[in-house]
């Protein structure tokens, strides 16, 4: 995939994103869900105490520090301004940006330059992913640590494999639901390497 292309497809994405904060209002101070709220109290707890904490009114918050995974309140944090939401929503709009090109590179690698085009301006202008670019929620993080983590992978090599572990595993620090695709993970990446072994003996 060509710079040109690679730029006209995070611009076009980013411009979306940035469209919907300009539509809903970038600085409206209300969460749209109670998933937001907690994020929004984790990132104070950071930027004001340096901890997570478990919000009070859950029933085990004298015992737990913290009920959703971490990254989202780590980015946000340094970002926290009382009231300000326009930081951390123009962030993900970057992140939800940047999953459009490394999707159009995941398929440039399959593929090549056509689909990469197609499957880049799909990301880019899908309305589930647009909407969650512009959400204080952990997916957007996770889809972007996913899409690179799958096209390091595919590059077939051990130290890109390393670089597609440690990105499966901020993908995990923003959805800790994907802990138990690491099983899978590891058996795919044997199998792969099993077999560019074997094409390389004969």
């Amino acid at each position: 995939m060509r710079a040109k292309d690679a730029m006209w497809i995070f611009l076009a994405a980013l411009v979306l994103r940035l469209g919907v904060l300009v539509w809903e209002g970038p600085t409206q101070r209300h969460f749209g869900d109670d998933d937001e709220q907690m994020y929004a109290k984790y990132a104070r707890s950071l930027a004001k105490r340096g901890t997570l904490e478990m919000p009070p009114r859950y029933p085990d918050s004298a015992r737990l520090k913290a009920f959703r995974p971490p990254l989202l309140p780590l980015l946000w944090a340094p970002l926290w301004a009382e009231g300000n939401l326009v930081p951390i929503r123009l962030l993900l709009a970057l992140l939800g940006a940047a999953t459009a090109l490394a999707t159009a590179w995941v398929a440039g690698q399959l593929f090549g330059r056509r689909e990469a085009l197609w499957a880049g301006g799909m990301a880019a202008g899908y309305p589930m992913l647009t909407w969650l670019s512009v959400r204080l929620l952990g997916e957007t993080p996770c889809i972007l640590a996913l899409t690179l983590s799958l096209g390091c992978a595919l590059k077939g090599k051990p130290r890109w494999a390393l670089a597609s572990g440690a990105l499966m595993a901020v993908a995990a620090l923003s959805r800790s639901a994907l802990s138990g695709f690491f099983p899978i993970s590891l058996l795919w990446l044997a199998v792969r390497s099993r077999r560019q072994a074997a094409l390389y003996a004969a």
